[in-house]
């Protein structure tokens, strides 16, 4: 019998080198204002920002339209007159719309017991 030994080999390693730095992206520092700290100053110019977005939809919410929309109800659901829409089956449409002509008689009649809703 043979008696063979085998010496354990060692592998050499490369060195570790460390992996190239990331670039993050970096914001524009907002500016301070009144001793706020950039984070302050950006959020309080979004909060201005925002407030703006408001008001102009504020604004054309105002002299919007009526607008007609079919409900999930199958309805006719008019849009604009108030803070809710009126929503009525075709039917109760068609009684109502044929009665026009006696509900404005009738507005008219009682104009001075009947108060207007002024527009916001």
């Amino acid at each position: 019998m043979q008696n063979t030994t085998t010496t354990p080999t060692t592998k050499k390693l490369s060195p570790v080198t460390s992996p190239a730095p990331i670039a993050v992206p970096t914001q524009a520092a907002a500016p301070i204002v009144d001793g706020a700290t950039p984070e302050q100053s950006a959020m309080q110019a979004e909060i201005a920002r925002l407030q703006a977005e408001n008001a102009a939809l504020r604004t054309s919410a105002k002299s919007q339209t009526l607008s007609l929309r079919i409900s999930d109800k199958g309805g006719v659901s008019v849009y604009g007159l108030g803070k809710f829409p009126i929503t009525l089956y075709k039917e109760q449409w068609r009684k109502l719309l044929a009665l026009a002509t006696y509900i404005l008689e009738f507005i008219d009649a009682h104009e001075g017991q009947l108060k207007s809703k002024e527009s916001k």
